[in-house]
């Protein structure tokens, strides 16, 4: 009980003034930087036009004081939030509160404020999404008009989506992925079945990588694979696909029905599951 006590008079003496101190710095910080840009604007661009020296000296040291308040204000800050933390901690102990409910309550506000929200990062990767649906293929010429012609089969009618082509031939063409909300990452047929490859280096997987980052809807369809020709309804790829269940990325995929394996064309349900998942993307792909 008198740890508790000592640890709420900590508290009250230096943590609230800790508190106001914060405020306090912050405030001084705010009118510091005012300060500062009204000073730089007597900089001009091309120092070679300051005649006198001593003006350039001068200017360099209000840079150099600048950055030097700026690194204080970060550095008390830092201190005043372990302080916090620190003191926190030990009138919780006393009041006999579990550490694992500490991190729960600390873990809560990081939530709020965003740093453990991969939800809101998606969310915000999806705002600057174009309505558009792209076919991704990593070789050029007829093959690629091959994938396009595919996947105007599986989207049928639907012109809500306008759709646009890309063949990646090398790390540097990724950036020319545009931004669309849908993406069809076409894969060729290989001996190995091997979807992607399983070199973190390989062209196909971080094409992939990219694509899921973009916040897309994103789904994979491995083509010219012979035993999907007949295909048994309920299966949108071949079960001799080993490689769908064993690489975390195709995993993750299948288990959101993003998977495909076609022969030449596709089945009627694999069009339909496709159909489905628009209508799950109403909101996203108005």
């Amino acid at each position: 009980m008198q740890l508790f006590c000592f640890g709420r008079k900590l508290y009250s003496r230096f943590v609230i003034p800790g508190f106001v101190l914060m405020v306090f710095v912050t405030v001084v910080y705010l009118w510091r930087s005012h300060e500062a840009s009204n000073t730089s604007l007597l900089e001009p661009k091309d120092t070679k036009e300051i005649l006198n020296n001593d003006i350039l000296l001068e200017l360099k040291e209000i840079e150099r004081q600048n950055r030097f308040d700026r690194n204080l204000y970060v550095w008390l800050i830092s201190i005043l939030i372990v302080t916090n933390l620190c003191l926190y901690t030990t009138i919780v102990k006393e009041k006999g509160i579990p550490n694992t409910d500490i991190l729960k309550r600390i873990q809560k506000i990081w939530k709020s404020v965003g740093l453990f929200s991969q939800t809101e990062t998606k969310r915000t990767a999806q705002h600057r999404l174009e309505n558009s649906l792209c076919v991704v293929g990593f070789e050029e010429g007829e093959t690629q008009r091959h994938h396009v012609e595919m996947a105007k089969d599986l989207v049928g009618p639907d012109k809500r989506l306008q759709m646009k082509s890309v063949v990646v031939t090398s790390p540097d063409s990724l950036v020319n992925i545009p931004p669309s909300k849908i993406l069809l990452m076409f894969v060729d047929y290989n001996e190995r079945n091997l979807i992607i490859e399983e070199a973190e280096d390989g062209i196909r997987r971080r094409t992939l990588d990219v694509l899921i980052k973009s916040g897309a809807e994103v789904i994979v369809v491995y083509c010219w694979e012979l035993s999907s020709k007949n295909l048994e309804e309920g299966y949108l790829y071949a079960p001799k696909l080993s490689s769908v269940s064993k690489v975390p990325r195709l995993i993750e995929l299948s288990r959101k029905n993003s998977v495909y394996s076609i022969y030449k064309q596709f089945k009627q349900h694999q069009k339909s599951a496709y159909q489905r998942k628009l209508k799950e993307l109403e909101d996203f792909i108005k």
